[in-house]
């Protein structure tokens, strides 16, 4: 089974990245095979942009890297602080 594991939380050491921790050792102990992304490690840029946005929305090189591996994944985990509760 695959399972693309995506960290959103820019401190290390948080709640959220032991979740992560935590998450990606079981998935590999039960023998998935893991795609994890730390998105702020990763330099991911949310943000639509006029660029973007004339281009039609022809995605960066990033962007490509993540869309293949969630197409091919049997699930996905996403792992986030929730600051509005």
């Amino acid at each position: 089974m695959r399972t693309t594991v995506i960290l959103c939380h820019p401190v290390k050491g948080s709640f959220n990245h032991a979740i992560s921790d935590e998450v990606v050792r079981s998935l590999k102990q039960q023998k998935h095979i893991v795609h994890y992304h730390d998105l702020y490690d990763e330099g991911f840029q949310p943000v639509l942009s006029a660029d973007e946005l004339q281009r039609r929305f022809s995605f960066d090189e990033q962007v490509q890297l993540y869309t293949p591996r969630a197409i091919e994944s049997d699930g996905l985990v996403f792992i986030h602080p929730d600051w509005w509760g």
